[in-house]
């Protein structure tokens, strides 16, 4: 029996419509706020700064009037905030950004209400494409349990490019799953329209591309490949998507975890990221996931179920192939983008475990409701409270002083630290007359990962001439990670700190809090920030 049998598929009215969605955009802001994300700075992970840089660099050249050259633009731009990520990043995400900032301020508030309306929107797509096999509670409950998953939670609360590219390869996915069943060209379009976004919003989308041969292996239907307007989709992809890709196919590939994909990384890979999508939530989903995944592809081979349900599990394992081939990084953040489809998938195993039980429809809510409670408990005790904050302080109190106007500051700490002191200091600057500096460039050199460490002094009066041959007039030391002030070139500045007062006169300390391990949250060091001028 399928598991949307003798479920009542009444439609619902405009105002229930409402109530849902504001339910769920409740849940999503909610979730936020819990995180601390409208409080803390973006420090979430080392690539948030350069992407709430990067996007606001895009809004100041369209507000500018579009001033020239884009390449000169932004390296200038780069030279007062040197975070600037567009290349090893595509456009999308920060025209995403550009356009909801010059509507509404360029703030954290602000940035961090994109975020949710982008979690928003997609646990919407979720509900919607629940409702056409299921009724609304079961679609409700797919739409939390998408919101609760602790990677949602984890990078909605981040200016990250996770959620965004979940959206669009999630509407590709359903786009592709309406062609299967109907094979009309403008799903076709539609599907290279949204995969070309997914793609020019993070180089993951293009695990999409993997959706239709596997949803066409598993399912059996080999005709559908004789379909001349299947192809119109990959003209699309290679039209909008191709040319950016090829462009920056070696910038992009600076921040891998290593250059070429190996049999190595993918025997490790292929483990590692299947067992990251049965572990993004509880025991009790996993279990009902893989369940409605079996029923899922027993009912496309078939023919009872609609394309959508075949589509689902395969962009969830070309997610997981992806990510397995292409050796960027081990890390689950990376499955984000496979949790729409996994949540439906737990939507059906569920309901279907409780047809086989005969549990009848007035019975449902309250199972629905176990397991997603067993969800949220078990995602949200992980969940961080605050990633750090005090930067913001600094930036206030004397990077944007009148006296200051136009001074150079070096700004020396962890990769995650110089990204959030840059983004304070875009964040409250109009007029762009700053210059920062990064320790980790000017007083070293290495990769965009970290790797590849070489340091560029050696002893104290190697760094006074670095810092005087760059212009820097002040220094913000942060001294809260010890793990990072074990860099040789942080033990030479701290040395040249404590034994030049006539060179770096010490203008005042302040608090910083960060958490170091990653167990600890929201550790305040009281003297975290040391503040130097340049004599």
């Amino acid at each position: 029996m399928r598991p949307s049998e003798r479920i009542d598929k009444r439609p619902l009215n405009a105002v229930e419509h409402l109530l849902i969605a504001l339910l769920l955009l409740a849940v999503a802001i909610g979730l936020q706020m819990r995180s601390g994300a409208y409080l803390a700075e973006f420090g979430g992970h080392p690539d948030e700064a350069a992407h709430y840089v990067t996007g606001l660099m895009v809004r100041d050249y369209i507000a500018s009037g579009l001033p020239g050259n884009p390449i000169r633009f932004a390296e200038q731009y780069y030279d007062h905030y040197p975070k600037v990520a567009l290349g090893n990043w595509p456009p999308g995400f920060y025209a995403i950004q550009a356009a909801w900032t010059l509507m509404l301020p360029a703030s954290r508030t602000s940035i961090m209400t994109l975020m949710a309306v982008l979690t928003w929107v997609t646990a919407l797509v979720v509900f919607g494409a629940l409702m056409r096999e299921f009724d609304w509670r079961a679609a409700l409950f797919g739409s939390l349990l998408f919101e609760s998953f602790g990677l949602i939670q984890q990078y909605g609360s981040m200016v990250m490019t996770e959620i965004p590219v979940a959206l669009f390869s999630t509407m590709a996915m359903l786009a592709f799953g309406s062609w299967m069943d109907h094979q009309r060209a403008r799903d076709s379009i539609v599907f290279g329209l949204l995969a070309s976004m997914a793609i020019l919003t993070k180089g993951s989308g293009f695990a999409v591309a993997l959706v239709p041969p596997l949803a066409i292996l598993v399912s059996g239907r080999f005709h559908l490949l004789t379909r001349a307007n299947l192809y119109y989709a990959a003209a699309i992809v290679l039209v909008l998507a191709g040319p950016w890709t090829w462009i920056f196919r070696e910038v992009s590939r600076v921040g891998w975890e290593q250059r070429n994909p190996t049999l190595d990384y993918t025997m490790r890979g292929l483990p590692y990221f299947s067992e990251g999508v049965l572990r993004s939530g509880s025991v009790i989903m996993a279990i009902f996931g893989l369940i409605g995944t079996v029923w899922a592809i027993a009912g496309a081979r078939r023919r009872e179920l609609s394309g959508v349900w075949v589509s689902a599990p395969a962009l969830i394992v070309g997610v997981v192939l992806f990510h397995s081939i292409v050796p960027a990084s081990f890390g689950y953040r990376h499955l984000t983008q496979a949790l729409p489809s996994w949540a439906m998938l737990i939507v059906a195993g569920t309901v279907g475990i409780s047809r086989w039980l005969g549990i009848q429809r007035p019975a449902l809510a309250p199972l629905v409701a176990v397991v997603a409670l067993a969800g949220l408990l078990h995602t949200a005790s992980s969940l961080p409270r605050s990633y750090g904050k005090g930067f913001g302080r600094v930036v206030d109190e004397v990077m944007t002083r009148p006296e200051h106007a136009g001074a150079r500051f070096l700004i020396a700490s962890d990769a995650t630290g110089e990204g959030m002191f840059i983004a304070e200091a875009a964040m409250r600057e109009r007029q762009r007359w700053h210059v920062i500096r990064r320790a980790s460039k000017v007083l070293s050199a290495q990769a965009w990962h970290g790797g590849d460490y070489t340091t560029k002094v050696n002893d104290v009066q190697q760094v006074i001439t670095l810092v005087r041959k760059e212009g820097v007039r002040f220094v913000v030391f942060d001294q809260s990670n010890p793990a990072a002030l074990q860099a040789p070139h942080m033990r030479v500045l701290r040395a040249a700190t404590e034994s030049s007062p006539g060179e770096l006169t010490l203008l005042g300390r302040y608090p910083i809090e960060r958490g170091y391990p990653r167990e600890v949250r929201g550790q305040i060091f009281p003297d975290g920030i040391a503040i130097y001028e340049v004599r």
